[in-house]
């Protein structure tokens, strides 16, 4: 990186614009775009400028969770097309045979407390019932504390999906609306 860059990732930090993420990355950070929703969306930076939502943009979303059964987000945004990446973190202590984590985001019309109950069943493949794997449009594996996971998938077309964890008795706790726009 030369001197200028290096100024101008400065300059970005210092208005709240850029963020360090996992692994050394940087993205830019749209201060406010979730509104009230209490969650983190970032865009890393490619791309051009303007202040739209365009599709082929990309996002990305962190979802913290610890010892407890509760993600922090209920709600995600982003446009079709766009490359999504969602990161879990297990803040927690307790492993991930007793308090493992994970996001399994279905399909439009899946019903999730049927998904849910099949999942019990695939203790053996993290709880992603595999005679259900066309249900998916993207999951990450099961965590325990201290754990991180990642996926990256293109987002579908406008509707919106429900998104849960599968750990037998998570669900009814730990779903979210995921919509596309």
């Amino acid at each position: 990186m030369n001197g200028s860059e290096s100024k101008k990732k400065i300059v970005l930090a210092r208005r709240g614009f850029l963020s360090a993420v996992s692994g050394g990355a940087l993205a830019f950070t749209i201060p406010g775009v979730l509104g009230g929703c209490g969650g983190e969306e970032s865009e890393e930076g490619s791309g051009g400028g303007g202040g739209g939502a365009a599709s082929g943009e990309s996002k990305s979303f962190l979802l913290s969770v610890g010892d407890t059964i509760g993600y922090d987000k209920s709600e995600m945004r982003v446009g079709a097309g766009d490359e999504v990446t969602v990161s879990i973190q297990h803040t927690g202590s307790m492993g991930v045979e007793s308090m493992g984590h994970n996001f399994v985001l279905l399909k439009k019309d899946v019903d999730m407390t049927s998904f849910a109950t099949a999942a019990i069943q695939a203790a053996d493949n993290g709880y992603i019932p595999a005679d259900r794997a066309d249900e998916i449009i993207a999951h990450t594996s099961l965590i325990g504390g201290g754990e991180q996971d990642s996926v990256t998938f293109q987002a579908p077309s406008p509707a919106t999906y429900k998104y849960l964890c599968t750990f037998p008795g998570h669900y009814s706790s730990m779903n979210g609306d995921f919509i596309v726009s």
